[in-house]
């Protein structure tokens, strides 16, 4: 599975030490690389859940007052270069690339157009080659080169991936708050949660699969007809790290609001919460995740964290 993500649309104030200081906070880093020509970072992490939780977390977010954006470093990336010289053979082609990290080569022929699919390890490596080959020569022609549209990408993106920048800037009741402060508006006992806005279809397996990049659910309970579910989180600081990522993220088109639940559930049912937590000594437990990042340096995060 990806393990490396690309970030794009960096302000210039942005450093290589501040963006891997943001995402250690959130999943250990391998390799960070500032690639100067495509105006990018690519970033690896250990495997793929912890490069899907800094991908949840951080796409749509500000860094510097500017809205930073996320892309999966896919596996086996296509470019089609068009158009194809008659002439060109796939091992014509796959030499003009090869040098470039392709793969794989072949030429297709529809109604005597002619045009060649290179497959590249990774997307990144594809971009490259784009970058140094589009518009040049390929025998005769000058070629243009696009990265292959693919009909299953939707199905390569978890439900963690479904975010958009848009959703991340919803408006709603705790938007806007950090994570110290959604940390601070509830005792350290308190470990269970609102989610309202759900689309109408929402299965428990949905929930559950928002909410396990950013903690242990131990119990859920959905209410259709309100629209919304309340789930105990294993820790305090799970429960606070998923407010704070999940607000705003859209669901099927519906952006999701979230927030500390703290009155009874149909009535009679009392939400049960472990005061024995209460102890500040939670704070050195495994289960704990660090607080949301803070600050590098003045401004890193925009005014005040994002």
């Amino acid at each position: 599975m990806d393990t490396s993500l690309i970030i794009r649309n960096l302000s210039d104030k942005v450093t290589v030490q501040d963006i891997k200081a943001i995402m250690d906070v959130i999943s250990p880093i391998q390799s960070i690389k500032t690639l100067k020509n495509l105006q990018c970072v690519l970033i690896g992490f250990y495997d793929h859940k912890a490069a899907e939780q800094a991908f949840y977390m951080m796409n749509g977010r500000p860094i510097h007052n500017q809205i930073i954006s996320i892309d999966w470093n896919y596996a086996n990336t296509s470019i089609i270069v068009d158009p194809l010289d008659s002439s060109i053979t796939e091992s014509n082609l796959f030499k003009a690339f090869e040098s470039l990290g392709a793969i794989d080569a072949c030429v297709m022929n529809e109604n005597d157009h002619i045009y060649g699919i290179v497959t590249f390890s990774t997307k990144i490596d594809a971009l490259q080659a784009m970058d140094q080959m589009n518009g040049k020569h390929l025998f005769s022609n000058p070629v243009h080169l696009t990265l292959q549209e693919e009909s299953e990408e939707d199905d390569k993106s978890t439900i963690g991936s479904r975010r958009s920048s848009s959703s991340a800037q919803s408006d709603s009741a705790i938007s806007g708050i950090s994570y110290e402060d959604i940390f601070a508006q509830t005792p350290l006992y308190h470990t269970v949660i609102y989610i309202k806005n759900l689309p109408k279809q929402t299965t428990r397996h949905e929930i559950i699969s928002l909410l396990q990049h950013h903690g242990i659910v131990h119990n859920h309970e959905i209410i259709m007809k309100k629209r919304m579910a309340i789930i105990t989180i294993d820790t305090h600081a799970n429960a606070t790290t998923a407010i704070f990522a999940l607000q705003g993220f859209s669901l099927e088109g519906r952006p999701l609001r979230l927030g500390w639940w703290t009155r009874e559930i149909q009535g009679n049912t009392k939400v049960t919460m472990d005061r024995s937590l209460a102890n500040p000594v939670i704070l050195d437990t495994p289960f704990m995740r660090p607080p949301a990042p803070s600050f590098i340096h003045e401004g890193v995060y925009g005014n005040k964290y994002y």
